[in-house]
This record gives structure tokens, sequence and C-alpha cells, in this order.
């Protein structure tokens, strides 16, 4: 998946287990409409699934960088839903 470079929208992430961005760039990330902030020159947010089987929908996941002048927020891991394979993105 590319890095995320401009406020916008992730493109939909249907069935997955667990997700990990990095904030490689100078700006602040947030996401969810605010509810998550990724701090920048390597902040990471994790989100997970925490029932055995179960996994999230990530829909209209919403970034928007605010300050600094490089704009660069990566998805490092992916896990999906029933799979106990990780995929390093």
């Amino acid at each position: 998946m590319q890095p995320m470079t401009a406020d916008g929208y992730i493109p939909d992430m249907p069935n997955i287990a667990a997700i990990q961005f990095q904030n490689v760039g100078d700006s602040t990330v947030t996401l969810f409409h605010g509810t998550y902030t990724v701090l920048p020159n390597g902040g990471i947010l994790s989100l997970n699934v925490t029932e055995d089987w179960s996994s999230m929908d990530v829909f209209q996941l919403d970034v928007t960088f605010t300050g600094g002048t490089t704009n660069r927020l990566e998805i490092i891991t992916l896990r999906y839903g029933t799979d106990n394979s990780y995929i390093n993105c």
C-alpha cells in the first residue's frame, strides 16, 4: 500500500486483525477525525482486535496532516482476520 502524503482517505481495508501506522514525516497526523494522533518523526499507532478469530473493517479512514513540511504516513504491518501471517508493507 502506498504511503499517505496528503490529507485524504486511506483505501478501505476489510477483514483485518492488526495494523500499524508509522509517521515518518515531520507533520503530526490525526486519524479517525482526530480520535488518534501519530506523532512526527517515527511515531507509531497500532490497532488490533482482542478476540480470537475476529476482525475489523476499516472504511473511510481519514488522514489529516498538521504542521511540519514533510507528510508521510506509512502502513508498516497489516494482518488479515483469521490469517496468522503478517504482511510487512
